[in-house]
């Protein structure tokens, strides 16, 4: 049995970007094909994975909360607000929900109440002063909630209802929903995680773009500054990129918190050599751009 000596060059694995498979990557015309090894480096360059996992994470999380809490009826509130008539009407049912806010009770109300009929204008007031009033309107029913109970069964209370449609109609001083208006504080994590989720998708998305239809150009590293923000508890830096072959073209900038990309940006602009970038020539004032160089082994 003979075994390599050390001398054999080793062979590139499928996952090794070499200067051969960059070149006669950029080299052919888009849409270019991708090899598995660019795109998986390409994707490590994007928003992490991990962004859109927190972002799924939040999203569901928060929908329960929000099926259960958000007012759906705000709308509905609303167009009651901007244009309501009242009438005096009795609840006939109360009975606790199963929600809570700060630890006190939702109650359901079950009301009935006959709808203010539209009156007609007397001829000559120009709708200011109401004729004799039409016959009284059938009985109708509703719904609505308070924090805590207000009202016991019987009780006479007054109806706002909407002129057109009297079947949106609410006690004054309850509300259409279990939730009130502040319950609407519980959006936000799952429109976080949506945030989150696109975030990830369009980055992800954009960069594989790049690949496959951007045009290939020259770039200078103007600059190499340091944020605020980390990632994996590395700290994410802001590299600026200036045209070589684009005087007109507005400087470029991209984000970089991996150790190798972040020594190669920092050896070229110390050496002052230009480097290759994708750009979005389509929106020549777009300031994303893809570096592959980086990528090399």
């Amino acid at each position: 049995m003979s075994f390599p000596s050390d001398d054999t060059p080793a062979t590139p694995s499928a996952s090794t970007i070499t200067d051969e498979m960059l070149g006669g990557f950029l080299g052919s015309p888009a849409p270019r094909e991708i090899p598995p090894a660019l795109r998986k480096a390409a994707l490590r360059s994007s928003a992490p994975l991990a962004v859109g996992i927190l972002g799924l994470i939040f999203f569901l999380f928060g929908l329960p909360f929000l099926w259960l809490f958000f007012p759906w009826t705000l709308p509905r509130e609303w167009s009651l607000a901007r244009s309501h008539v009242e009438t005096r009407g009795k609840v006939v049912g109360v009975a606790e929900t199963s929600m809570s806010i700060n630890d006190v009770k939702v109650v359901r109300y079950t009301f009935e109440f006959s709808p203010t009929p539209a009156l007609p204008e007397k001829p000559g007031t120009g709708g200011n002063s109401p004729a004799a009033p039409a016959a009284e309107a059938a009985l109708l029913t509703g719904e609505c909630f308070t924090t805590g109970q207000r009202w016991q069964p019987g009780a006479v209370v007054t109806v706002r209802h909407h002129p057109a449609d009297p079947s949106l109609a609410c006690i004054e001083g309850a509300r259409l929903s279990q939730g009130s208006a502040a319950s609407g504080f519980v959006v936000i994590f799952p429109a976080a995680g949506a945030c989150f989720i696109w975030f990830c998708i369009r980055s992800r998305r954009r960069v594989l773009w790049l690949l496959r239809h951007g045009t290939l150009g020259d770039f200078r590293i103007a600059a190499i500054d340091g944020t605020n923000t980390r990632i994996n508890n590395q700290q994410v830096f802001r590299v600026t990129l200036r045209p070589e072959d684009r005087p007109d073209a507005p400087s470029s900038s991209l984000r970089l918190y991996l150790e190798k990309p972040l020594a190669f940006v920092r050896t070229r602009k110390e050496s002052g050599k230009p480097v290759f970038g994708l750009y979005d020539a389509r929106r020549p004032r777009s300031n994303r751009v893809l570096l592959p160089e980086m990528w090399l082994e």
